[in-house]
């Protein structure tokens, strides 16, 4: 046989099946066809992407507090109310 069709509907059925094969996919390989399948990435998703944070960025380092942060002065009270 050349070549084989597999026809799993299930991934326990394709984890089988390749499990019979006693194959074993080197890392740099398993990478590359992860890269390739990868579903594309719609809104607002994209934002989240390396590409698009560097031109938000713009290489700058962004944190949650950065040092020298001071919590905001809140006055004690219940403020001032409307009639």
């Amino acid at each position: 046989v050349a070549s084989v069709i597999v026809g799993a509907t299930k991934l326990s059925q394709l984890d089988d099946n390749l499990g019979a094969l006693d194959f074993a996919l080197p890392p740099e390989l398993r990478a590359r066809l992860d890269a390739v399948s990868a579903p594309e990435r719609r809104s607002p998703y994209v934002f989240f992407e390396p590409a698009m944070q560097a031109m938000v960025h713009g290489g700058a380092g962004v944190g949650d507090r950065p040092d020298g942060y001071h919590a905001p002065v809140r006055a004690a009270g219940g403020g001032a109310k409307v009639k």
